[in-house]
C-alpha cells in the first residue's frame, strides 16, 4: 500500500509551501497556462457533441500532463476551523448573518453543505482516496484536509467526475504527475495546468494553441524564464492572442516582449 506521506513528501519537492487546492494553482509561481476545453469559447455546453468535445479536450490535456502510468489524485476537503488553535473567530460570520436574515437561504445552504460531503464520501471511496495531511491556511482562514491516492487516468472512469466540475457540482479535484510534478487542475470551462520547465509548457502551447481562451487566458513563467517565450515566435503569437483581453495586457507585453 502506497503511503501517504510520500504524497505529502512528492508534492512539497516540486510545489514547496504551495498548497494542493484547484482554484489556488493559477497563483503558483509556476510554468503554466489556462486552457479552454469548450469549443467558441463558449462557457457551457449547450449541445451533445460540445459535451463531447469539451470531455475529448479534457483527456487530451490529462493525457499529456499525467501520461498513461499511475498519477496522484487530490480531493481537498474544507473543514470547520472552529477550535483550531490557529483559528480566531471573527465577529462578523457570513454564514451566521445568512442564517439569521434568510432561513431559507440558510436551509438550503445546508442542504447543498451534506449533499457536498456525501458527493465527497463517494469519490473518495470509488478512487481509494484517503486522508493524507490537514492544515490551517492562514491566509484564508481555512482548515483543509487533503485526500489523496494513486489512479491511472482512464476516461470512462473520469467522464462522470469532469461531467460534476462541468456543472459546478465539484469544485476541488486536481491530479499531479508523479515524476514530474505536472499538475492539471480542471474547471467548468477549461483546465489550468503546470509543467516542469518553461521547453515543456511552451512545446504544450504550440501543440495545442487553438484551445487557448480567447483574450481572457492565463500564463505565467517565472522570472528567470520570462525571455524564453520571446524566442519562440509561434507560442509568442498565441499567447500574446489569448491574453489580448486581460485588464493586465501591458503588463504581460512588457513581461514578455510581446
Amino acid at each position: 500500500m502506497t503511503k501517504l506521506t510520500d504524497f505529502r513528501t512528492l508534492w512539497q519537492r516540486f510545489h514547496g509551501k504551495e498548497l494542493p487546492i484547484n482554484h489556488g494553482v493559477k497563483h503558483f509561481d509556476a510554468c503554466q497556462v489556462r486552457f479552454h476545453v469548450l469549443p467558441d469559447n463558449l462557457d457551457r455546453c449547450l449541445t451533445p457533441k460540445d459535451q463531447s468535445d469539451m470531455l475529448a479536450r479534457y483527456h487530451t490535456l490529462a493525457m499529456e500532463m499525467l501520461g498513461s502510468n499511475a498519477c496522484w489524485m487530490v480531493l481537498t476537503e474544507v473543514l470547520d476551523p472552529t477550535g483550531h488553535p490557529d483559528h480566531v473567530e471573527r465577529d462578523v460570520d457570513d454564514v451566521r448573518d445568512l442564517a439569521k436574515e434568510d432561513a431559507e437561504a440558510w436551509r438550503r445552504y445546508q442542504r447543498h453543505s451534506r449533499a457536498y460531503k456525501k458527493l465527497e464520501r463517494r469519490i473518495q471511496s470509488v478512487f481509494g482516496l484517503t486522508p493524507a495531511w490537514e492544515i490551517y491556511d492562514h491566509d484564508d482562514e481555512n482548515l483543509y484536509r487533503f485526500w489523496a491516492g494513486k489512479i491511472v487516468w482512464a476516461p470512462d472512469r473520469m467522464d462522470a467526475l469532469l461531467n460534476l466540475i462541468h456543472r459546478d457540482r465539484l469544485l476541488n479535484p486536481l491530479w499531479m504527475n508523479q515524476e514530474t510534478g505536472a499538475l492539471f487542475a480542471p474547471y467548468h470551462a477549461g483546465v489550468d495546468i503546470t509543467l516542469p520547465n518553461a521547453e515543456a509548457l511552451i512545446t504544450t502551447i504550440e501543440r495545442f494553441g487553438d484551445w487557448l481562451p480567447g483574450g481572457w487566458g492565463f500564463f505565467n513563467l517565472p522570472s528567470d524564464d520570462t525571455a524564453k517565450l520571446s524566442e519562440r515566435p509561434k507560442a509568442a503569437a498565441l499567447v500574446r492572442s489569448a491574453l489580448a483581453n486581460r485588464p493586465d495586457y501591458r503588463n504581460c507585453q512588457e513581461r514578455y516582449g510581446f
